[in-house]
């Protein structure tokens, strides 16, 4: 049988070479290192990067080369991002948690303090915190 049920299409052996483009890439890698971090409506398009480059830099490519370029390069800053991001996420969710817990105990330890200083009865409240809520 085959290795696949659906052919897997078209893969690229080896990246694209961009002879005309690669003495500007640096540019490109500082514009949008720069757009990422501005609101994101504020960003640069490929179009104004093509322009400027076109522009000040008297780039003589193709418009297509660079917004290839430049999607290809947002994909990378922004998986970057996301691990950076899940992982300082993931701090944060154990900070609030712990807060949690140790609010909790507070809570618990007050609540049982009072308690037991107070008459218990089926219905009283636990300090000021009604016996329902626990």
């Amino acid at each position: 049988m085959l290795e696949y049920s659906v052919p897997p299409g078209y893969r690229r052996q080896v990246p694209p070479r961009r002879p005309k483009l690669s003495p500007y890439a640096g540019v490109i890698d500082c514009m949008l290192e720069d757009d990422h971090q501005v609101p994101r409506k504020q960003r640069r398009t490929a179009k104004r990067i093509y322009e400027r480059i076109r522009d000040e830099y008297e780039f003589d490519g193709g418009y297509t080369i660079v917004k290839d370029y430049v999607r290809e390069h947002r994909c990378q800053i922004s998986i970057t991002t996301t691990v950076q991001g899940g992982m300082a996420e993931v701090a944060r969710r154990a900070d609030r948690r712990l807060a949690w817990e140790w609010l909790a105990r507070s809570l618990l330890h007050c609540v049982c303090s009072s308690h037991l200083s107070s008459s218990s009865g089926p219905n009283r409240s636990l300090g000021s915190i009604p016996r329902t809520t626990l």
